[in-house]
């Protein structure tokens, strides 16, 4: 990527619901997996946990280092045979990840249950596999488009079925149910898998629901319209998200491209 740079930062903090217990949410951010010394994978992981108490934290922590351990040894293997990784290939490599962490959470009997959202970022190009309603977003050209689809019994009951819009189901009493989760039963399970080209200033933000429930589209563009470093629209989102009221662990991980920088952060 010529005269750009791929930045990434990432915040996260327990809610109010949770003082002094665990934060239920997992992140891991791996900047430089290298695949080929010219085409380097950045790895993007995000993970709320479920089920209360410890099972929750030690779900979500279960989930994401199965994802990344899952995805390393494929890429490793791609790259000890010399062969190019297509779409395709990303596709097939994140539905194999999310299906380890199914069948690793249920084989070890925890409880405890997670969402899971992950990206690969290479050539300009991110592939995201999600279960659950942890969400993914790409910020273009000042519009907010929304990546993933909840699996959620409000999305797949009242808004895939027109019966209500998405800010008629937040208040909905089901609105924390969800219908696929990792770990959730003994079925093999079927993530959602989205490729999209990602250009520079562009922004892609994952997030748990401790974020987005409590921020619209509006709201996170004129954040990330105003800050001037990763980082520091990491910690505005998730401050923002508390001022709103939002009470359960928080956590956002962004990623964007920016001209003329040297080097990877």
């Amino acid at each position: 990527m010529p005269d750009s740079s791929l930045l990434v930062a990432s915040a996260s903090r327990t809610g109010a619901l949770r003082r002094g217990e665990d934060n239920e949410d997992a992140l891991l951010v791996e900047p430089n997996l290298v695949y080929k010394s010219e085409q380097p994978v950045m790895m993007l992981i995000l993970a709320d946990g479920l089920g209360g108490e410890s099972s929750a934290s030690l779900a979500s922590q279960i989930a994401v280092q199965c994802v990344a351990d899952y995805t390393k040894q494929q890429l490793d293997h791609y790259c000890r045979s010399q062969v190019d990784i297509t779409d395709a290939t990303l596709r097939e490599i994140l539905v194999g990840a999310v299906r380890c962490a199914h069948e690793t959470l249920l084989a070890k009997r925890t409880g405890g249950q997670s969402t899971l959202l992950c990206a690969l970022l290479m050539d300009r190009r991110v592939s995201i596999a999600h279960i659950g309603d942890s969400r993914a977003y790409l910020i273009k050209n000042y519009v907010v488009q929304q990546l993933t689809k909840d699996h959620s019994v409000v999305q797949t009951r009242y808004i895939d079925t027109g019966q209500m819009d998405e800010e008629e189901a937040r208040s909905h009493p089901l609105s924390w149910a969800l219908v696929s989760a990792i770990g959730m039963n003994d079925l093999e399970i079927h993530p959602d898998v989205v490729t999209k080209a990602m250009g520079v200033r562009e922004w892609l933000l994952l997030c748990s629901d401790g974020l987005w429930r409590f921020l619209d589209n509006d709201r996170m563009l004129s954040i990330l319209s105003t800050t001037e470093t990763v980082e520091s629209a990491c910690e505005q989102l998730v401050a923002a998200a508390q001022r709103a009221g939002s009470e359960d662990d928080i956590s956002v991980i962004l990623a964007t491209l920016q001209p003329g920088r040297k080097g990877e952060r």
